[in-house]
């Protein structure tokens, strides 16, 4: 792995880990006596950390948008932002009266 793509992994899992204040028994990462993200077990298994850092950085994202929507950023007649509202009905279809809503019935 180049130095600067797993830097960036770490980087990710850790701001995640924070993001949701999970527990260091469960943490992947720590933050070294300069602030500088490392993995508590070395370097691991690179491919799923990449798929693992890949998933905490749709969570941050998705995290992000939701956090500007509860402040007020989008306009309140926007019921969810497209790409929120997206991968949620792609998840969760939404049961309508008539019906569930879901990308593929729409």
């Amino acid at each position: 792995m180049k130095a600067e793509k797993g830097s960036e992994i770490i980087t990710t899992i850790c701001e995640y880990e924070n993001s949701v204040a999970m527990p260091d028994n469960e943490r992947l990462t720590y933050l070294d006596t300069c602030g500088i993200a490392r993995l508590k077990d070395g370097n691991g298994n690179v491919k799923a950390q990449e798929a693992y850092a890949n998933r905490c950085s749709e969570y941050l994202r998705f995290g992000h948008e939701v956090d500007l929507a509860a402040c007020g950023a989008y306009s309140p007649y926007d019921a969810t932002r497209k790409s929120i509202s997206f991968r949620l009905s792609r998840r969760n279809p939404i049961t309508t009266p008539t019906g569930t809503a879901s990308p593929s019935n729409r």
